[in-house]
């Protein structure tokens, strides 16, 4: 099972590269280099760990400017993926596909999902959401074709490509259980974000301030996240400005339906308060809940 994550480590989020070289000795000869990066350190550890298992070799997750990697060359390693897996050598996200070989055994197929999500899919912080990206069609609908055998079948699956490629996603709450009993690695962020999510009615409001600061941080410059709403709200409620969805809207700069869902979210949290005056809704925070 180590081989087959490892496959999908490099299938998503790494590459195989074959190069001829001039050596010292004045001979030409062809190295073989595998390559994988994420911004997400669990994930590379975790394949470091798939590989010194496999191959007993001594990995270790190496820091990038802004990602963490592996990088190493080893002809033999490389061999086991760009024969029996038969990954492509070079560029190639648009045409990868699922390896033959994994569709022999349920074990390998679920393996294989868990590398492919931790790697190359994601939990919407807003909705909770689970979602696979590529920008190869084979591959996002081979993904769900092994969902949809572990009765696991998206919601949603492009029906055409754009420009950040093809996508499936899943929103029924039995369907995201079931997925992160199935395919979400344990321990790792994403399956912490998930099961986040899917125990919202469990949660202590008072102890949730740490959680969503650290489970949800922000992921671009661009975006925002919970305790940006939070501080939205504080800052319009300290100019003794009423907190209603236009005056948040206005502060966050943000479409609708994303500052709906984040306002709607920590409602659910109880980190909000609503009531009305007339037909207006007014979103304040709640007083009783710590919000450092």
């Amino acid at each position: 099972m180590e081989l087959v994550k490892i496959a999908g480590a490099i299938i998503t989020d790494g590459y195989l590269q074959e190069e001829t070289k001039l050596f010292n000795s004045g001979r030409f000869g062809q190295t073989s280099k595998i390559v994988i990066r994420d911004q997400n350190e669990d994930a590379i550890n975790l394949c470091c760990k798939w590989f010194n298992k496999a191959f007993n070799t001594d990995l270790r997750a190496k820091r990038g400017k802004n990602h963490w990697y592996i990088s190493f060359g080893n002809k033999i390693i490389f061999r086991y993926f760009s024969k029996i897996f038969k990954i492509p050598t070079g560029e190639k996200s648009s045409v990868v596909c699922v390896p033959e070989i994994i569709m022999r055994s349920a074990e390998s197929k679920k393996a294989f999902v868990k590398s492919i999500f931790l790697f190359e899919g994601g939990i919407d912080h807003r909705t909770g959401y689970a979602e696979v990206g590529s920008k190869s069609r084979e591959l996002v609908y081979g993904i769900a074709e092994i969902l949809t055998e572990f009765d696991v079948k998206p919601d949603f699956v492009s029906r055409n490509e754009d420009r950040n490629g093809w996508k499936l996603r899943i929103r029924n709450k039995n369907k995201l259980s079931k997925f992160l009993d199935l395919f979400c690695e344990k321990g790792t962020m994403k399956y912490k974000q998930l099961k986040f999510h899917l125990n919202i009615e469990k949660k202590n409001s008072n102890k949730i301030n740490s959680e969503i600061n650290m489970l949800f941080p922000r992921t671009r410059e661009n975006t925002i996240n919970y305790r940006d709403v939070i501080n939205s709200i504080q800052k319009l409620e300290n100019s003794n400005i009423e907190p209603t969805f236009k005056n948040v809207k206005i502060e966050l700069n943000r479409e609708k339906t994303v500052v709906y869902e984040y306002l709607r979210k920590l409602e659910m949290l109880g980190l909000l308060k609503t009531n009305k005056i007339g037909l207006i809704k007014i979103w304040n925070t709640n007083k009783e809940v710590q919000h450092a």
